[in-house]
Order: structure tokens, then C-alpha cells, then sequence
């Protein structure tokens, strides 16, 4: 349904008597908002991503997504996906543990709360 239901998630709906459907490190206070970039594969969304991260190095960074597809030829676990067993990611997702998740080709691709909070951590 994605819902976001962590045990903080939890303490705050009720304590704040409401729904309470994601929460991010990265959205507390006055900080800077996350930015999500989606779209179609081949649209662009790697490029943009690298002039952002390449022209303002200390304020963009990227969060690695989840999948459950098998690596290609070059790609590093970590660093372009983290590649996840079908019935773990299927788990964690039922655990609420991911911001988004969606099921392409066959396979699932998804975002992590961890994977989010690791770029927040960093202070992007």
C-alpha cells in the first residue's frame, strides 16, 4: 500500500493522533528537501543526475536502489543497485522498509528508507 510503517512511523501517528504515511531524515526542520527524479528508462534521468552531483558535489547525492534482477556485465553490488534476493526485498517491503517499490519486467526495483537516509546522513 505503500505506507510507510516503521516503528517510529508507528510512535508518530500516534502521537500525533493522524496518518503518518513517510518519514525521511532529510525532511525534519528547515533543511533541504529530498529531490526525486523519475521517468522512463533512457530519458536522462543518469545524466541529470551527474551534472547535479558533478556541479554541487556538497549538496546532491544519490541514493543506490534495490533490485532483484541479476547484475550485467560491470555493474558493482552497492554502487549501481543493491542486488537482493526476490523473497528478502518482498519481505523488507511488507516490513515497510521502502519508500517506493514497483515490479518491471519480471523483476523488483525499489527504494529503501536506509538507502534515502545513508544520503541524509551525509548531509545531502
Amino acid at each position: 500500500n505503500g505506507q510507510v510503517d516503521t516503528p517510529f512511523v508507528k510512535e508518530q501517528r500516534k502521537r500525533l493522533e493522524t496518518e503518518v504515511v513517510a518519514w525521511s531524515k532529510g525532511v525534519r526542520g528547515n533543511c533541504p528537501k529530498p529531490i526525486v527524479i523519475s521517468g522512463p528508462s533512457g530519458v536522462g534521468k543518469g545524466t541529470l543526475i551527474s551534472k547535479l552531483m558533478k556541479e554541487f558535489p556538497s549538496t546532491f547525492g544519490f541514493s543506490v536502489s534495490h533490485t532483484t534482477r541479476s547484475p550485467r556485465v560491470g555493474e558493482k553490488d552497492g554502487v549501481h543497485y543493491h542486488f537482493t534476493e526476490r523473497h528478502t526485498m518482498e519481505n523488507d517491503i511488507r516490513e515497510g522498509k521502502f519508500l517506493e517499490s514497483a515490479a518491471v519486467h519480471g523483476n523488483l526495483y525499489g527504494t529503501s528508507i536506509d538507502a534515502v537516509e545513508a544520503v541524509t546522513d551525509a548531509g545531502k
